[in-house]
């Protein structure tokens, strides 16, 4: 009896490896080997996705499009089809690594799903047609057929990669009309908003999902160490059907101040701050017109200061359905326009504090 245990373990055992163990090599082998093909492209798709999010910062604070008007003409067809090509070399990236892996057979690696919810997150933002204003909106098919344009085969050591179109190869590209019609939209966009100096939501929304993405691909920030290039763009307000109160997101930065030029701003603003030491909040007083709310607050590890703000309308008015949704700081209404300009004073003159750049 003692010799047929041992037996019969090693029997099952043997039986156990002989069914299970070549399909769980098999499973280990195809997700060792797509993590490998993530990583493979994870840098030029961080370096891509860096570029795209830098010229949407750029155009909106620093009205990058808008300055070249009525400049010379090769500065602005630069300016057109410079920003046509970084949003061709993102979705071109992102159509490679789409087709060397297949990501949703991957969904219980933790970093994979990751990838594709933040990949997901800038490509439903492109597309929705939840924004008032529909510039800059490209449907999730044409995203992939410009994806697929941009893609290049090079020759390597090793035999051929996958690789996308250089700037100039694109621009020679664009002489192509049946190529430069799927960049058409895009480049409507472009001209309306170097005609009207009106910017489109979407530019911030899509700016802000990147830097998401970023953060995913360089979490210990060895690619791009400066913090302060990699801000996000102030929450222009929120998307309809989301359910959230409306915040405009005035700052995200690594400070090692500390609570002093806030309590300092409040001080000097005559407002009364509540909270602890990670969040803290203030709000003016208001009987007639809408009242300014701000929220500080830092993560777990102390580094990062948020600030947060809105205008909120009094009590009274709610009855008139003006609610938070419909008064962002920086747009939208008439209700209380003299109440977001006062909240708007009060936030920049807390983002000079800590240096930031202003709510416009």
């Amino acid at each position: 009896m003692d010799v047929v245990i041992p037996a019969v373990a090693v029997l099952v055992g043997a039986l156990v490896t002989a069914l299970v163990g070549p399909a769980w090599k098999s499973r280990h082998d195809r997700r060792r080997a797509a993590e490998e093909i993530v990583s493979r492209y994870s840098r030029p798709l961080l370096q891509a996705a860096f570029e795209l999010q830098s010229r949407l910062y750029n155009i909106v604070r620093l009205a990058f499009l808008t300055s070249w008007v009525g400049g010379k003409r090769e500065h602005r067809v630069y300016a057109e089809e410079s920003t046509l090509w970084l949003v061709g070399q993102y979705l071109g990236w992102t159509e490679i690594l789409r087709r060397e892996v297949q990501l949703l057979d991957l969904g219980d690696v933790a970093r994979t799903q990751q990838l594709r919810d933040r990949l997901l997150e800038v490509s439903e933002l492109l597309a929705t047609d939840r924004l008032s204003d529909s510039r800059f909106q490209l449907n999730r098919s044409d995203q992939r057929a410009i994806g697929e344009l941009m893609i290049v085969r090079r020759r390597n050591d090793t035999g051929t990669r996958s690789d996308c179109l250089g700037y100039a190869e694109f621009r020679v590209a664009l002489r192509d009309a049946e190529f430069a019609a799927w960049f058409k939209g895009l480049r409507n966009s472009i001209v309306a908003t170097i005609g009207d100096g009106i910017l489109a939501a979407r530019l911030s929304f899509v700016q802000r999902a990147l830097i998401d993405l970023i953060d995913l691909l360089d979490p210990d920030r060895s690619a791009f160490p400066d913090p302060d290039i990699r801000g996000k763009l102030p929450l222009p307000y929120v998307l309809p059907g989301k359910g959230q109160r409306t915040r405009l997101r005035l700052a995200r930065f690594v400070d090692d101040v500390g609570w002093q030029p806030f309590e300092e701003w409040a001080a000097a603003q005559g407002l009364e701050a509540n909270g602890n030491a990670w969040k803290r909040s203030v709000a003016s007083s208001s009987r007639v017109g809408a009242r300014f709310v701000l929220v500080a607050e830092r993560d777990q590890d102390g580094r990062w200061l948020t600030l947060d703000g809105w205008a909120e309308p009094p009590r009274w008015a709610r009855s008139l359905r003006v609610t938070p949704e419909t008064m962002p700081l920086t747009r939208g209404g008439r209700w209380f326009a003299t109440s977001r300009k006062r909240g708007r004073l009060l936030a920049n003159d807390l983002l000079e504090r800590y240096d930031r750049p202003l709510v416009l």
